[in-house]
């Protein structure tokens, strides 16, 4: 699922291993399971988007 950052800043961290990379809302949409979208779309932290 593509989302983007809405408000706050999300942990985000690439293939589930790794660093963890910052994600704000000037960042651009990226992907992320679809569970993960769906939770954070229902926290209100994120919106799908379609680009």
């Amino acid at each position: 699922m593509l989302i983007k950052i809405i408000q706050g800043t999300y942990g985000y961290r690439k293939s589930g291993k790794g660093a963890v990379t910052p994600k704000t809302p000037t960042d651009p949409p990226f992907e992320v399971s679809a569970d993960e979208g769906k939770r954070l779309i229902e926290l209100k932290v994120a919106e799908e988007s379609k680009k």
